[in-house]
């Protein structure tokens, strides 16, 4: 939607509305571009709704803005927008199931603008497959499960599902014209459902999104700038409210390891722990000094055995590289000299020399595997035996 610049009933406005659609009504704002008045919801008083409604019905030139904030009243009245021209505005799918969605007929629905401003306006259409998608992405969480338990097994099936889209962030000319046009969509929930790719803002906007259809409240953040592949730019992760504590996690992050079946390592971390987390050679991207979030005091460690997996990788890997270095200094992994064979003890002498001049032999005959073989053998036997018939061997001794 167009930014609307607000203008306050004037004469003009008249001359192009009865005084029926205009009742009760005392903001309007012109969308420039689509040339239409959009009336707030929130400004009709209660006891006018009825009226106010029955003169909007039909009308193309109006759009009656309707907010989340607005739910209790619509359900408190029972009211169909059927053949209102609306849009309708909400921070989650959670609040925008059925028993919403189906009181409209002509509708746009934008889901996620307060906190992701790559979010676009949504048909009825596109907007049902987009919630189809993430309940079954969620299919079989219940809600009786703890808090801690569902944003587990959410957080590791939007790790598996998605991937991140580095052709959009390549500074390469053959990619402008993909870039350009999935500006938006690699950054809101459209990629990322439809075609399981998407950047941190996709993958961030999926989670609060599929969090929310479990009960779980999350919000993304946007941090200061940091160093990505030599360029600067600005990265989104989450925060997520469990048993009213707040967490930094960072999916995107997370995501090449969920895949690796390894334990996540940026889930639910406190502020202090978070801010010291850059990856590899890149800049920290988790600053939120300039954030009016809520502060996340302490880590919590839902993944148990993690800290245990991951110092058994750190002592196994420590350990081959110990005796990878033992093997190369003491050179066990060549072939024995002959003067090292018979520095040996007598007991391994035969063994050992037997073991290198096999390695080092071009060819080893192997036994024949079926009757046809056998028999093409005995008969090449029979033909090294002379016409006086002595065997090669024998002639030999003669």
């Amino acid at each position: 939607m167009d930014t609307p610049s607000t203008h306050y009933l004037t004469e003009s406005y008249f001359a192009k509305y009865t005084p029926e659609e205009i009742k009760c009504i005392t903001q309007f704002e012109l969308i420039e571009k689509r040339k239409k008045l959009l009336i707030s919801f929130e400004s009709i008083p209660e006891e006018k709704l009825e009226e106010v409604l029955a003169c909007l019905r039909g009308k193309e030139n109006i759009i009656l803005e309707i907010n989340s904030t607005d739910l209790p009243t619509i359900i408190k009245n029972d009211i169909s927008f059927k053949g209102i021209e609306v849009d309708y505005i909400c921070e989650t799918v959670a609040q925008a199931q059925e028993e919403i969605i189906n009181r409209f007929d002509k509708a746009q629905i934008t889901v996620g603008r307060y906190d992701n401003i790559n979010v676009e306006p949504l048909s009825l259409v596109q907007y049902k497959i987009l919630l189809k998608k993430l309940r079954k992405m969620v299919q079989g969480i219940s809600l009786n499960l703890p808090e801690g338990k569902r944003f587990k097994k959410v957080y590791v099936r939007v790790g598996k599902q998605l991937q991140y889209d580095n052709d959009i962030m390549e500074p390469d000319e053959e990619l402008q014209e993909y870039q350009e046009i999935n500006k938006n969509n690699s950054r809101n929930l459209v990629n990322a459902l439809i075609y399981g790719r998407c950047v941190c803002s996709g993958m961030t906007e999926t989670l609060k999104q599929a969090l929310s259809l479990v009960g779980i409240k999350c919000i993304n953040c946007q941090s200061e700038s940091g160093i990505f592949k030599g360029m600067t730019m600005t990265h989104t992760f989450s925060m997520v409210r469990i048993n009213n504590n707040w967490y930094n996690t960072d999916i995107t992050w997370d995501e090449e390891r969920i895949k690796r079946g390894m334990y996540p390592k940026y889930c639910l971390k406190s502020d202090e722990e978070f801010k010291k987390m850059p990856k590899k050679e890149d800049e920290p991207f988790h600053s939120k000094e300039l954030m009016n979030v809520p502060e996340c005091p302490k880590s919590l460690e839902l993944f148990k055995g993690r800290k245990i997996i991951n110092q058994i990788e750190k002592a196994l890997n420590n350990f081959f590289a110990r005796m990878g270095n033992i093997l190369k200094k003491t050179k066990m992994l060549e072939t024995p000299t002959e003067k090292q064979i018979l520095k040996q003890p007598k007991s391994r002498k035969k063994f050992v020399k037997e073991i290198t001049t096999i390695s080092s032999s071009e060819t080893i005959e192997q036994p024949p595997e079926n009757t046809k073989q056998r028999k093409l053998l005995s008969k090449k036997k029979k033909q090294e035996t002379s016409e006086e018939g002595y065997s090669t061997k024998e002639r030999e001794e003669l």
